[in-house]
């Protein structure tokens, strides 16, 4: 019974930190380095995210665009889900995002970002 009781703590423990962690997305829209921020009058950011020197085998909507954060997306650091995350250029972090919706296919694109993930 011990035994069963165990597991079950066990069990679970890794399933919380499974639901509350998680790596890279195997399908997003765009990846890149940020080169360009927006703020506006919100508060909220909007990031020009360059990909066009970065090979994946995905199928991307783009590989240079625009993606606009607001309090729907979901932030994610190194895996672990952030309410938030100071977006500045820098050539060393490299993010995914999965558009929302619709996006303006203007070039670069244009569009509400569902989720970013961040790798810094």
């Amino acid at each position: 019974m011990k035994k069963k009781i165990k597991l079950l703590v066990a069990t679970l423990s890794f399933s919380t930190v499974f639901l509350f962690c998680q790596s890279t997305p195997t399908t997003y829209d765009m990846t890149g380095y940020i080169v360009d921020t927006k703020v506006n009058s919100s508060g909220e950011v909007t990031v020009l995210v360059d990909g066009r020197g970065i090979e994946t085998e995905q199928i991307l909507i783009s590989d240079y665009g625009w993606a606009h954060i607001s309090d729907n997306t979901d932030i994610y650091l190194n895996g672990k889900k952030v309410d938030s995350y100071p977006f500045t250029i820098d050539s060393s972090v490299v993010v995914y995002v999965t558009y929302d919706g619709l996006v303006a296919e203007s070039y670069p694109v244009q569009g509400g970002a569902k989720s970013i993930f961040i790798e810094d």
